[in-house]
């Protein structure tokens, strides 16, 4: 039986020769393995065509925008197109929006509804000129500047100039400026396309109760007014915004700040209750940290504030 079993060991040198040299691979392999793992960086992925692929995905309509966000790291320093009527708060914040900023342009929206174009969106007036450019070419709605065609808007300066940027309205090179929202009398207001009687009352009156027009925007809060007439007088009206009238923050009594369209008398009591107690407001953001200014009040008392 011995001499049965020990057949089963007994091999040829060819066949010796053979498991030894199988041997000696196995080890090679494995010794070779766990020095790759622990010596040897990996060499760097070729993610080109995953980038690529990545890009084609944030093209497609039928992909929320918010979604996007999230297919790689590198897509969330991006700007992607977007409809502002549609966008939720999460993308507004990706694309770098302040909540203050959503704040805002979620109250407007409520007074105002959709916005309708690109000229449009640029009335919310958190805006400057450099951050709305790069902006532009990603907003999802209509721009009626094309529509209008050069020859009605050429500018001579920066092509990006909206009809909100009412400071810069001279910067057009077509600029047959028929009336001045802080000069102009009813009769020269008339004149402008889509203003009669009504309008131009209602213009002087809000003129009078603001203490002077900053934006063109502000006729928004005009009864019935629609952005499709704002749109058609942008071209024809300045703004001197130099007769503006300030409200000294920290010596106006409670009466003087109820005067205001945009403070209320019970606002104006606890703006003076509250200066008594700060003894001086160093700016609106310390009206703001005390409660007394929401995001859209903010954006609008701002122009007409001076701290001194």
């Amino acid at each position: 039986m011995f001499n049965h079993l020990k057949t089963y060991f007994v091999h040829h040198r060819m066949e010796r020769n053979g498991t030894i040299a199988v041997i000696i691979g196995v080890v090679v392999i494995l010794v070779g393995t766990e020095i790759a793992v622990r010596y040897l960086e990996p060499a760097a992925p070729d993610l080109s065509k995953f980038n690529s692929y990545i890009d084609s995905l944030n093209g497609q309509k039928n992909i929320h925008p918010a979604d996007k966000l999230y297919l790689t790291q590198d897509t969330l320093k991006k700007l992607f197109k977007f409809n502002p009527n549609t966008l939720s708060d999460s993308g507004f914040t990706a694309l770098g929006f302040s909540e203050n900023e959503i704040r805002t342009m979620r109250s407007y929206m409520k007074k105002a509804g959709d916005f309708k174009s690109v000229s449009h969106f640029r009335v919310m007036n958190f805006f400057d000129d450099d951050r709305f450019a790069r902006l532009r070419s990603y907003i999802d709605l209509p721009d009626e500047t094309e529509k209008k065609g050069k020859s009605e808007f050429s500018y001579t300066r920066k092509d990006n100039i909206q009809w909100s940027d009412t400071a810069d309205v001279s910067m057009y090179r077509y600029n047959p400026v028929v009336a001045d929202l802080n000069k102009s009398d009813t009769t020269e207001l008339k004149n402008l396309p889509g203003i009669g009687s009504y309008y131009a009352k209602m213009i002087v009156q809000t003129r009078k109760d603001l203490g002077g027009f900053h934006t063109i925007a502000q006729l928004m809060e005009l009864r019935n007014m629609t952005s499709e007439t704002i749109d058609k007088i942008a071209g024809k009206v300045s703004i001197d915004q130099s007769l503006i009238i300030k409200i000294k923050i920290n010596r106006a009594t409670a009466q003087e700040l109820s005067v205001h369209k945009y403070i209320s008398f019970d606002l104006a009591n606890r703006i003076v209750r509250s200066r008594e107690e700060l003894r001086a407001y160093q700016d609106i953001e310390d009206m703001v940290k005390r409660g007394l200014l929401d995001a859209e009040l903010r954006v609008k008392l701002a122009p007409y504030l001076v701290f001194d």
